[in-house]
């Protein structure tokens, strides 16, 4: 599954929750609280991925390369990807 910008936190962590968890929260330090199962449930159902980016400071098209490397997707592809939005 393709992770997207508009997928909200609940919808990545469904694809493999306790890789995307990890993921989440090494991009987001700030998302930490996810970790625990009450905070979690009032955050990922409003939180769009690129509302997560933009709380990290890092550029989306490095941030969804580096959900959609932990969800599986070729590094080839991403990276070709990522290339021609520079273009």
């Amino acid at each position: 599954m393709k992770i997207t910008r508009t997928m909200t936190i609940n919808e990545v962590l469904k694809v493999d929750e306790e890789k995307m968890l990890k993921t989440l929260t090494w991009l987001v330090p700030a998302l930490e609280r996810l970790q625990q199962p009450h905070p979690r449930r009032a955050i990922v159902g409003a939180v769009t991925i690129e509302q997560a980016a933009r709380i990290a400071r890092i550029p989306l098209n490095e941030f969804l390369y580096a959900l959609n490397l932990a969800a599986g997707e070729s590094e080839e592809i991403l990276a070709k990807e990522l290339s021609d939005n520079f273009k």
